[in-house]
């Protein structure tokens, strides 16, 4: 196809009967004669025309001839991918859902500058990801490439059909064709999503971000993805909000609106907060001045860390009461509590959960709210605690607790052994199961008041009725038998 294409400029500017010529008889050719009698042919315009399409059509071909200009093979799962300068904005990255995992580094100045994994095409490929090349500033730059594990069940690296498929564009195709994507339901515009993070309304949008990996369809490279909407229901993709860095990926968290400027980075400024997860799970935070688009990471990152494997989801809110800012954390098998004035330094108030509830599961993405008690006028605070694994059915499942909080420490009402489902989760080795399966009714020949005082009626008015039927009783007696029993 290359071929073909290269040389239908030629036909173009010289015409399609007398001088076309194609690439295997080209030996047997006089090389110069085309292009003498081309020449005599061609006036001064024509011909300056020429030469500008066929230098064009050069310049063309070399640009696009190969994606990579050298692979240097390190051994049998590392190799290294040498790229001339490009002005492309992206390279396609071909991905093969099966093929093992590989490990990028770009590399741009003898410096890395954004590492992410990706399934890298082996035998076929699946899908394309974009890699935006925004960074690289047009400059030449290398791609690190190094595969997890045992590369021998897919062949040598060098062997991987990735290399033939890669290329460079300028666009990216993202329209929705897929025939069962949801359209109430929030969706990416591609890549893998889980957890909703930092939501907030602020100048008439709602603004969500989530857990996406842009390179694709599984959980990986943890990154935060952002989409606005009016309606909570139409959708506007807005990229990239939050990437992975030298502290880690992004995983889950909040953010508020500083209308009073607490945190010096301007009223109404947006602050986001999320849990670095690199060698250890600390928290982070990034502001944005423009309305939560862009974000600028604090650049003294992480303000919270902790001794502890299980780490992360900051929810954030303002507690009038004191008059400070309140974060909880799911710290291992426990909430942690802590309090800001500034939204820069935090310090630990208490911590919640040992002997409540289930422990069965990792506790992660809380959250904390007082909620008013329907009918009375009074409120409480729930404190939601999610469980991964480890829920009734063996996956993921959410616990609450219903108490007081005064800003400082959570009280719970119930007895510590109580536990409180929200949600039961329906999972159970990753594989969703099926309700109607685990649903039992179980058979007893306990029979309750309610039950016996019911059919003791029910015989009553069998009675009454074949009697009516027989005449031994006026039946207009029985015409308004609503008033015989009333079933609350």
């Amino acid at each position: 196809m290359r071929k073909n294409l290269a040389f239908s400029p030629l036909s173009f500017i010289f015409g399609t009967e007398n001088y076309r010529f194609s690439i295997p008889n080209a030996h047997h050719l006089n090389r110069k004669q085309p292009f003498k009698i081309m020449a005599q042919r061609l006036t001064k315009p024509m011909l300056r025309l020429a030469t500008t399409l066929l230098l064009l059509f050069v310049v063309h071909a070399i640009a696009h001839a190969d994606t990579y200009k050298k692979m240097n093979m390190l051994s049998k799962n590392h190799c290294m991918l040498a790229f001339d300068t490009h002005t492309t904005r992206y390279l396609l990255l071909p991905v093969e859902e099966k093929a093992e995992l590989c490990n990028l580094r770009l590399i741009v100045d003898n410096n890395a500058i954004q590492a992410f994994n990706v399934r890298l095409a082996a035998d076929h490929v699946d899908y394309f990801v974009p890699l935006a090349l925004d960074a690289v500033k047009g400059k030449p730059f290398v791609l690190d490439v190094h595969v997890q594990g045992d590369v021998r069940k897919n062949g040598n690296l060098n062997d991987y059909v990735c290399w033939k498929t890669m290329s460079m564009t300028d666009n990216f195709d993202t329209a929705n064709r897929e025939k069962w994507r949801p359209l109430y339901h929030h969706t990416p515009p591609y890549g893998w999503m889980n957890d909703p993070n930092g939501l907030f309304y602020k100048d008439g949008l709602y603004h969500l971000y989530y857990q996406w990996n842009p390179y694709g369809s599984q959980w990986e490279n943890m990154t935060w993805g952002h989409s606005v909407s009016k309606d909570l229901v139409h959708w506007e993709d807005r990229g990239t909000a939050i990437a992975p860095d030298a502290l880690g990926t992004i995983f889950s968290g909040c953010a508020v609106v500083d209308h009073n400027n607490t945190a010096g980075f301007g009223a109404g400024a947006v602050v986001a907060f999320y849990t670095s997860a690199g060698e250890n799970q600390t928290q982070s935070m990034a502001y944005s001045t423009d309305n939560g688009q862009t974000f600028t990471k604090y650049d003294r990152n992480p303000v919270i860390t902790a001794a502890i494997p299980d780490f992360r989801d900051p929810h954030v809110f303002w507690h009038q009461p004191t008059e400070r800012w309140i974060m909880v954390l799911a710290a291992g098998q426990e909430m942690q509590f802590y309090s800001s004035k500034n939204l820069k330094e935090w310090t630990f108030e208490s911590r919640f959960g040992e002997g409540y509830g289930n422990h069965d599961g990792v506790w992660e993405c809380p959250d904390l709210m007082q909620l008013p008690v329907r009918g009375t006028g009074k409120q409480k605070w729930m404190l939601i605690c999610n469980i991964n694994p480890g829920g009734p059915f063996g996956g993921n499942a959410t616990q609450y607790f219903i108490g007081e909080f005064d800003g400082h420490q959570f009280t719970c009402e119930d007895k510590p052994e109580t536990t409180k489902w929200m949600d039961f989760g329906l999972y159970k080795n990753k594989q969703a199961i099926d309700p109607l399966k685990v649903v039992k009714i179980e058979k007893t020949n306990v029979i309750s008041a309610e039950e016996l005082k019911f059919k003791a009626l029910v015989k009553d008015m069998d009675a009454r009725m074949a009697a009516a039927k027989d005449g031994s009783k006026n039946p207009a007696k029985f015409e308004n038998y609503e008033s015989l029993i009333t079933i609350n």
